[in-house]
């Protein structure tokens, strides 16, 4: 073929695409949502699997986790792991080249001369720290940073807030909890954002400090589960040869544990979306990537689906230029070429239009997901081979697809002679139409279902109260700088309660929606001890009874008995695991918490301290008037706009140096489900997005399918047709088609939310009228679309449609 010949095709394809305005302008609709949806979820997946990868050597490095079995033998897995066991596996396994222990810790204060902020998120690590887990600095040298002992490593951001534009290398920074001051100085500056870990963090103190402050137990406890452990393994490590170790150095170094805890080695490149643990950082999910991932490809197929049935449809309007063509000479290969360029143009035109719309758009879609999935360094690069790979398969979707379904290659004579028709036994428009329609029924089930569950969340019962509930941090600086604390935060207690608008106050050691620290609680059975192990809290006089945590025996701490402070209240399942039969026969029995012995007083109905995605904990209730990380003021949301200042203005001439930061605890604890938030707000979005896509086909089916029964409608209308005959007659296919989509995607929508659902606890019923509902919604949708083009043809005068017969 000359260039001539080619420069006629390209024409032509651009005469065509004119000449059928509405139906290209549905094509290209179609992709542009289509290939734009597919180009985000390609930068948003990789964000996600970018998670730690650049540590250096990534697949050697693994964090070691633990596994503990309650009397029951129930299992739970623990992320953190007692401190001695690091650097005894070093020394103890030849496998592992290096290790690292990292503590978590919160409710500090940070600040230098002249700025003081809250830091939500230090870490403690050990000087091989940047060994094992690579972070690049920004400013500062690795090898040294965490070498001196008052070294800190701030983050770009918290460095920013502190020094502004100066060079905060070597500059004093001081950092407050309730144990007391950490003086350090700044040792390197990173830049966590640009390269994502599962470890989140704002400052990095030396280990050795944490163990100076808090004791020797850091290093050498066995049984102190706080510590994240990470090793990096020597090359050519057998990961199941070390993996089958691990029992026996259990049995060697603690042998009195190894009948009810184990250790494993959990791959850093896996702990961001496989990793959901007791004790865990906040990862990621990779269920909701994995879903995701299937929606946006299903967007596309809508997409192609619409593209494949279009090309029927104008195939059809243009048998006319087809003979013509065919007369003039033009064979299989020319109709391909028309076919691939129709193809590739649109696809190109819709490919530089969604690129437009997301450069322009990315801002809002970051604040939509709520992460910078546009700030990877590697996002242009994403960009570019997800854009090659759609033009590429969009193109062979859409241009060679149809041409296998209804081939090209037909001979002239039989074009000319109308012989290139598809059997009506391969009807594949209705085919199409069928899976296009189940799809869209499958998306509306599952928008519906995940409704119903964010329902359900909001309106169980967690065992306690949650609303009207504001949560203060406790003034960490202050508390470490006076002996008054304990005088102050009482009078401070008092005066809020002098507020008009608020309840009560109520101090806690952690708050519904945080992890709470665990020990292990002991029973003496008739000379068998009975060991569980239980979250703990410590509380005030005030917590039952503000949290409205139902007694189900006994009572709550009272001020009426001095020994309640030896006392200790636990929840139904621990009186349960520790074997008594009913809440009333734990009341007055001694258990023993650690090294001390302490009377049960009271037994109080479970609660859900985390989200429903995990069941019920074992809970002990331990007295603390004063030594508490935060208070809870019973407040009214309605009026909290009045009550604020006071509240700010009164924290702020108690404890000056500490800022006054609040948060409802409702939406506290809503941020638990941050992931399946998301995840309801892309699956509803693409609801919309798939069912838009499904309209526009159609109603472009319609429109095509009317026109070319115009005649048979004029014939019928003069034979004195009704109006409501002739739309009955345009909708039947539609409506069996939809029929016929809703058999298979009933329990299609039914295994893929039950599968959804299987990440909570506890969930909402898959109620049939959820699946009759969805049902109901699509055949409306699809009537509604197709009613108005066909009730415009079945009132149009049937002369205008007759007039040249």
């Amino acid at each position: 073929m000359n260039t001539s010949q080619l420069r006629n095709i390209i024409k032509k394809v651009f005469r065509g695409l004119m000449n059928n305005k509405l139906f290209t302008s549905i094509n290209l609709l179609g992709l542009i949502i289509g290939m734009g949806v597919c180009m985000l979820l390609a930068n948003y997946i990789s964000f996600e699997l970018s998670y730690d990868k650049f540590v250096s050597d990534y697949q050697n490095v693994y964090r070691l986790t633990g596994e503990y079995s309650d009397a029951n033998g129930d299992k739970s897995e623990w992320a953190m792991i007692p401190p001695a066991y690091g650097p005894a596996m070093k020394g103890a396994l030849p496998e592992i080249e290096n290790a690292t222990r990292v503590i978590r810790s919160s409710g500090f204060t940070v600040g230098n001369k002249t700025n003081i902020f809250t830091c939500d998120y230090v870490i403690f690590a050990d000087s091989t720290f940047f060994d094992v887990l690579t972070y690049p600095l920004q400013k500062g040298d690795s090898k040294i940073a965490l070498n001196n002992p008052s070294g800190v490593i701030l983050s770009s951001e918290l460095a920013k807030k502190l020094y502004g534009n100066d060079d905060p290398m070597q500059k004093e920074i001081s950092l407050f909890d309730k144990r007391g001051e950490i003086k350090g100085v700044v040792t390197g500056v990173l830049d966590s954002k640009k390269n994502p870990g599962h470890l989140n963090f704002e400052a990095i103190i030396a280990y050795p400090v944490l163990v100076k402050q808090r004791g020797e137990q850091l290093n050498s406890s066995w049984f102190f589960s706080r510590v994240f452990t990470y090793f990096r393994l020597k090359n050519g490590t057998d990961i199941q040869t070390l993996r089958n170790k691990l029992p026996g150095f259990i049995e060697k170094f603690v042998p009195e544990s190894q009948d009810y805890y184990n250790i494993k080695l959990n791959p850093l490149k896996s702990i961001h979306l496989h990793s959901n643990m007791q004790w865990d950082t906040k990862n990621g999910d990779s269920k909701i990537v994995y879903w995701l991932t299937i929606i946006g490809m299903v967007v596309l197929i809508m997409a192609w689906i619409n593209f494949i049935n279009l090309s029927k449809a104008i195939q059809a309007k243009r048998m006319k230029s087809e003979k013509l063509d065919a007369i003039l000479g033009a064979g299989k290969r020319h109709r391909f070429l028309h076919m691939y360029f129709e193809s590739l143009f649109q696809n190109v035109f819709a490919l530089i239009v969604a690129a437009i719309v997301i450069f322009v758009a990315h801002p809002y879609i970051e604040t939509f997901v709520g992460n910078n999935i546009f700030h990877q360094p590697n996002t242009f690069r994403i960009f570019l081979i997800s854009a090659v790979g759609l033009l590429i398969v969009n193109t062979f979707f859409t241009a060679l697809l149809p041409q296998i379904i209804a081939p090209w290659g037909k001979t002239n004579k039989s074009i000319i002679q109308n012989k290139n028709k598809v059997p009506s036994n391969m009807n594949y428009q209705a085919v199409l139409t069928v899976l296009q329609y189940g799809i869209a029924i499958v998306l509306i089930a599952g928008t519906l279902i995940i409704y119903k569950q964010f329902q359900y969340i909001d309106n169980k019962d967690l065992g306690f109260d949650i609303n009207n509930k504001l949560i203060l941090n406790a003034p960490v600086q202050y508390a470490s700088q006076t002996d008054n604390y304990e005088h102050d935060i009482q009078s401070f207690k008092e005066d809020l309660n002098k507020i008009s608008g608020i309840n009560g106050v109520t101090g806690s050691y952690t708050i519904p929606g945080n992890e709470s620290t665990w020990t292990e609680i002991k029973r003496d059975i008739n000379g068998k001890m009975t060991t569980i192990g239980a979250n703990v809290n410590k509380i005030d006089y005030d917590f039952i009874p503000e949290y409205k945590l139902k007694i189900l025996a006994g009572r709550s701490f009272s001020k009426d008995y001095v020994t309640d402070k030896k006392s200790v209240i636990l929840n139904e399942k621990a009186a349960l695991l520790l074997g008594f039969s009913n809440p009333n026969e734990a009341i007055g029995k001694d258990i023993t918490e650690g090294e001390s012995t302490k009377r049960i007083i009271g037994i109080v109905g479970n609660h859900h301290q985390e989200s429903l995605k995990r069941d019920c904990n074992p809970f002990i209730y331990s007295f603390e008037e004063f030594g508490n990380y935060n208070y809870t003021v019973d407040v009214d949301k309605n009026i909290f706009t009045s009550t604020k200042p006071q509240i700010a203005e009164l924290w702020s001439s108690r404890f000056p140096n500490n800022p006054f930061e609040c948060v409802f605890l409702d939406e506290y604890y809503q941020v638990q489900y941050k992931e399946d938030l998301l995840f309801g707000k892309v699956f509803g979005a693409f609801c919309i997005v798939s069912i838009l896509i499904a309209c526009l086909g159609i109603f472009a089916m319609s429109v095509a399918s009317t026109d070319k029964r115009i005649k048979e409608i004029g014939v019928r209308k003069v034979n004195g047709a009704e109006t409501f005959e002739i739309l009955s007659l345009l909708n039947r296919n539609y409506l069996s088609w939809l029929l016929i989509a809703f058999l298979p995607a009933i329990p299609c929508s039914y295994y893929i939310m039950q599968k959804w659902l299987e990440s909570f606890a506890y969930k909402t019923e898959m109620s049939w009228w959820v699946f009759a509902l969805a049902g109901i919604i699509a055949i409306g949708i699809a009537l509604v679309t197709v009613s108005w083009q066909t009730y415009r043809a079945a009132r149009r005068n049937p002369i205008e449609a007759l007039r040249y017969e």
